[in-house]
């Protein structure tokens, strides 16, 4: 078998860098996309491991400059936002063909409903709304989707887009169809991959879909929660850092160790031989998502002797719902930092014996205390064997 560009990729990280799409398309393959060609593979393998910024850094590509196959390029791309914005991805085709139905992508979201997706690199031009209104039809007949439960989105490569929305507004599809230009599309992915509590993420995934906005309630509560989850908030109280049941309000990691999160990660990468995609704020996974990595840091805190965290329900959900999933403590200290990495199971089989705080309106979580003397471990309830570190450090 051949050395693909992801293979490449995953051996060395920057063998990427300073190359734009156009040129990975040249080395992946023939250097032609088409259909179910190996170069096409090769550059969807490739997306799926690239960081979002190399995603947002290839759409510009796209649309600044046009190149060969750059319309197909940017559909791959689109694809890929959407499959980490948490939606179940089916790539369409590039070129049309008898009898096949023309969709560039379908996007199914964990409720049901799906998305069939149309990428425009401008609006220059009157889109055919019928053909892709007949797309849906065609999906409903088929029974891949239904018409109640699906809907149109037009991803457009620009954010200028009045002409087309009052083409739109116009039309009999105006109630099944939405508009959204890609800029907002991977602000949307930057604002989930900081996001702590993925229940938003359904929220989010319903404003793609066509909503009556007399009452924009629903809007107001999505905007308030999100800026509520992603702002970060002070260190833990002193009740917090006791080695006691608290109760108290969830704290984020202080800003001093807001960028430790990448250099814990990518020691798990190199002890793993895997190439992970940030999930959310705390979540890394592989692109297939059967791996699942949790990454939470802490800075030492003198007067306690400790390094503290917080783990959530929806965190130990992701963990496991994947076939392989780990626990990563980072541990920021004075003298060197510290990176843990424990097998998950060795964590949740022993929640119960955790410290936990309970809070109105949210599931109650758990507090993970780490001890540095005499030895390093995880400091559970009185009366409960502590976790022994030692054999977990990276």
């Amino acid at each position: 078998m051949s050395t693909t560009t992801a293979d490449l990729y995953r051996e060395k990280p920057d063998f990427l860098e300073g190359k734009s799409i156009d040129q990975i398309i040249a080395m992946s393959g023939d250097g032609k996309l088409r259909d179910d060609s190996d170069t096409s593979n090769q550059l969807r393998e490739l997306l799926s491991y690239v960081p979002s910024e190399s995603l947002n850094d290839h759409t510009d590509k796209c649309l600044s400059k046009s190149f060969t196959d750059s319309g197909l390029a940017l559909q791959d791309i689109v694809n890929e936002v959407g499959k980490r914005l948490g939606f179940k991805v089916t790539n369409g085709r590039y070129r049309g063909k008898r009898g096949e139905n023309g969709f560039d992508g379908l996007w199914q979201g964990e409720d049901g409903r799906t998305l069939i997706v149309e990428v425009k690199t401008t609006d220059a031009y009157r889109i055919k709304l019928d053909t892709i209104s007949d797309y849906r039809e065609q999906l409903d007949h088929a029974g891949d989707v239904s018409l109640t439960d699906s809907a149109i989105l037009i991803v457009v490569g620009r954010e200028d887009t009045g002409e087309l929305e009052a083409q739109i507004r116009g039309s009999k599809q105006s109630w099944d169809m939405r508009l959204i230009s890609i800029d907002s599309l991977h602000r949307l992915l930057k604002i989930k991959e900081e996001l702590e509590d993925q229940n938003l993420l359904k929220r989010i995934h319903a404003t793609l879909f066509p909503q009556e906005y007399t009452k924009v309630d629903g809007i107001v509560d999505l905007v308030f929660a999100t800026a509520e989850d992603i702002v970060p908030s002070e260190e833990p109280s002193e009740e917090e850092l006791d080695n006691g049941a608290a109760i108290g309000k969830p704290r984020k990691p202080p800003l001093i160790i807001a960028n430790f999160h990448e250099a814990c990660i990518a020691k798990v990468e190199d002890a793993k031989g895997v190439k992970l995609i940030k999930e959310s704020r705390t979540l890394y996974g592989s692109p297939t998502r059967s791996l699942a990595v949790l990454c939470a840091v802490s800075k030492f805190y003198e007067k306690k002797n400790i390094y503290w965290y917080s783990i959530h329900p929806p965190q130990i959900e992701r963990l496991k719902a994947a076939e392989e999933s780990y626990f990563v403590f980072g541990c920021k200290g004075k003298e060197g930092n510290h990176t843990y990495l424990i097998p998950s199971d060795v964590i949740i089989s022993r929640l119960d014996e955790l410290n936990q705080s309970s809070l109105k309106d949210r599931d109650p979580y758990w507090h993970i205390y780490i001890f540095i003397k005499p030895k390093w471990v995880i400091r559970t309830r009185p009366d409960f064997e502590d976790i022994e570190l030692a054999s977990y450090k990276l």
